[in-house]
């Protein structure tokens, strides 16, 4: 995003490529006093080389970049829980109604609906079995062929339900690998053709995934995300690869066949700022000049130099002036200036409305007026 000149002197350490053509076409060492000079002087042993000492530079302020801006707008931009722990089934069910198996995928259909800012992530599965064994739990989305999790679920409890802690089932509108997407969630029955351990060699017990009530889940959730109990027949499966979905609705059901999972719906607005990273540009270089300035005085205050008094002063009112640019300051009658960072505006017109406060109306992206 901002980069670095290389230097004439061929005896410097060439620079990578990464750091040599800025996408913004900013660059670093454009702001007076920043210089390879001091980079030199500052290097530690915590690096291997100027390359080394850019790299986690950078990345550094990046992130502290984002979240001081963060902090500023918390109000908007912290993550904000619509469901946490909540779950998606209320049927009761009876132990004594056991699925007879016969080698399908059961499970669910997990529809996500549009939105680019709302995170449903299930974070617990539940499973009621008649046996003691472990089950494969897998989740696809439909824009891939292999899984893109699983989960190996641990029965030790016959017929009684059992919860596990799950991390990377995500199911999201805007995913990791597609968009508009629908993900299976579910597991495979004994086989007797294709024998596998991940298989369920018990039953499972059935019940009626939606009561249908008042207070069904599915009329919380269902602003959010659609489930839909699914049972996929052998002859439309492919192995462990994504099963047929040219007729997705022939496999709706109504029972669940012992599967249970409890949702936290979030909203994260995180993909924004990665799509707008280019607006933070201006205010990154002077971050990346303020921590190269900072190193340096931090090394020669340590080891002075009496020779080097006037050039250690020059750096520092450098670093003193690139703050204040990029965090604002008051003069002495007291007018506030804004800094680089208070300029930047997010556009939060496609963001969902129930992510917003109320009265966030902001109409633009990038960077606001200075009065």
């Amino acid at each position: 995003m901002v980069g670095w000149h290389q230097s004439a002197n061929l005896s410097r350490t060439t620079l990578a490529s990464r750091f040599t053509s800025p996408t913004t076409g900013l660059y670093v060492d454009d702001l007076p006093s920043v210089d390879f000079d001091i980079i030199e002087d500052s290097l530690s042993d915590d690096y291997t080389d100027i390359n080394d000492y850019l790299q986690k530079v950078q990345e550094a302020e990046l992130y502290q970049l984002i979240f001081d801006f963060s902090s500023r707008n918390k109000e908007i931009l912290g993550s904000r829980a619509i469901l946490n722990n909540f779950d998606v089934t209320n049927g009761i069910a009876d132990y004594t109604d056991l699925a007879t198996k016969n080698a399908r995928f059961c499970g669910w259909l997990i529809t996500p609906k549009k939105s680019n800012n709302i995170e449903a992530a299930i974070k617990k599965i539940g499973l009621q079995i008649s046996t003691s064994e472990t089950v494969r739990i897998f989740l696809y989305e439909t824009s891939q062929q292999t899984a893109i999790a699983t989960f190996d679920f641990t029965a030790s409890s016959p017929l009684s339900l059992q919860w596990k802690a799950v991390s990377t089932f995500i199911t999201n509108y805007r995913g990791d690998y597609g968009t508009n997407q629908s993900y299976l969630l579910g597991y495979y029955e004994h086989d007797p053709d294709n024998n596998q351990s991940y298989q369920l060699k018990g039953q499972a017990v059935e019940f009626e995934f939606d009561c249908g009530c008042n207070n069904s889940p599915s009329k919380h959730f269902g602003r959010y995300v659609s489930i839909q109990p699914i049972v996929i027949e052998n002859d439309d499966l492919n192995g462990i690869l994504l099963p047929n979905m040219n007729d997705i609705t022939s496999y709706f059901t109504t029972v669940s066949y012992g599967l249970y999972a409890k949702l936290n719906v979030t909203c994260d607005i995180t993909d924004v700022l990665v799509d707008n990273l280019t607006d933070f540009a201006r205010a990154y270089q002077y971050k990346i000049a303020i921590r190269v300035l900072e190193d340096y005085l931090a090394t020669v205050r340590i080891n002075p130099d009496s020779n080097r008094l006037n050039i250690i002063k020059l750096r520092e009112i450098a670093r003193n002036k690139y703050f204040n640019t990029l965090n604002g300051w008051n003069d002495e009658t007291g007018y506030r200036h804004r800094g680089l960072i208070e300029d930047l505006s997010i556009d939060f017109s496609g963001i969902d409305n129930v992510c917003l406060p109320c009265d966030v109306r902001e109409p633009f992206i990038g960077w606001k007026g200075r009065p």
